[in-house]
């Protein structure tokens, strides 16, 4: 099954166990990926990006690689970033 949670990404990160990877740590990290909750974009251990893929390409813009990114403001990332951000928190 693909778990579509908003958008047409294809990138994926298996979510690390964070205690085995971050044994220092007294508690999990506020920062860590979701479980399988509904809207965590976690199915069977992999995260699956939310954003909308780029143009023709199978990746948003924030996980494409670099030399694959249009030169054009609407393409600069660290905008796109503060964009979403701000979205998220609207």
């Amino acid at each position: 099954m693909t778990l579509r949670v908003n958008g047409s990404c294809r990138f994926r990160f298996p979510v690390p166990d964070y205690e085995a990877a971050f044994p220092w740590l007294d508690s999990p990290p506020k920062w860590r990926l979701g479980s399988s909750e509904a809207g965590s974009g976690v199915e069977d251990g992999v995260w699956h990006c939310p954003h909308e893929a780029y143009g023709d390409r199978d990746r948003c813009l924030f996980h494409l690689d670099p030399e694959e990114r249009p030169p054009t403001d609407l393409a600069n990332v660290s905008v796109r970033l503060v964009e979403a951000v701000e979205a998220a928190n609207a």
